[in-house]
């Protein structure tokens, strides 16, 4: 009698394990479609991105985790993140999905004060006019140019410099500025000698008196 409860205790607890084993057959977890978002203002990441991850199955599931979890921070780019899910019966099975956070701010570019100078002795232009621009982004700034760049060579006269900022997401923004440069120099003028002539014949004057000016200037006169 005490062999036959045992055996049929035994078979029960085959059973319950076979059945067990075949009721976790069927562990399914569904990840959320790809996240797109934009970066948090003033910085190079969205904080605190979530979703929804959900695993079903005839027996009961244990584990579901996502690495990256949600409510994690994500910087600008395309992060991958995988979710797993594990049943009481030892199966395991995961999803992935992505999250790409978008940088949409612009850069931020400050021009100088217009820039006043004389120009260089002896020349109607000067040389090596520099300037300072400040540049920042959320990002980084991957290229900032001017035309005409700093420590060029500016003409007498009015010009207007225009500079740009670009960051690593194709964002830009621009400012100008003017570069004045001042003629102080005086022309010069060389007289000839003293002229010395005879009177026309007949006359009591000398018609056609002339004579030779030698001028010059760093510009034109």
């Amino acid at each position: 009698m005490n062999k036959l409860i045992g055996l049929t205790m035994l078979c029960a607890c085959v059973w319950a394990n076979v059945a067990t084993a075949e009721d976790c057959t069927n562990l399914v977890i569904t990840c959320p479609t790809n996240i797109t978002a934009n970066a948090d203002a003033g910085q190079c990441s969205k904080s605190n991105v979530t979703w929804t991850v959900t695993a079903t199955n005839t027996c009961a599931v244990t584990n579901l985790t996502c690495s990256p979890a949600s409510g994690s921070t994500f910087t600008n780019g395309t992060t991958s993140v995988t979710c797993t899910a594990d049943d009481e019966g030892g199966n395991t099975t995961n999803c992935t999905f992505t999250v790409t956070i978008s940088d949409t701010e612009v850069p931020s570019i400050t021009c100088p004060a217009n820039v006043t100078g004389v120009a260089d002795a002896g020349a109607c232009a000067k040389t090596n006019v520099t300037w300072t621009l400040t540049t920042s982004d959320n990002c980084s700034v991957t290229n900032t140019v001017c035309d005409p760049a700093s420590g060029s060579t500016f003409a007498v006269g009015v010009t207007t410099v225009s500079c740009g900022v670009a960051d690593a997401s194709g964002n830009t923004n621009g400012c100008t500025f003017t570069v004045t440069i001042s003629d102080t120099e005086a022309p010069s003028i060389t007289c000839p000698a003293n002229v010395t002539g005879v009177a026309d014949a007949g006359a009591c004057s000398k018609t056609n008196v002339t004579w030779m000016l030698v001028t010059g200037d760093n510009c034109s006169v």
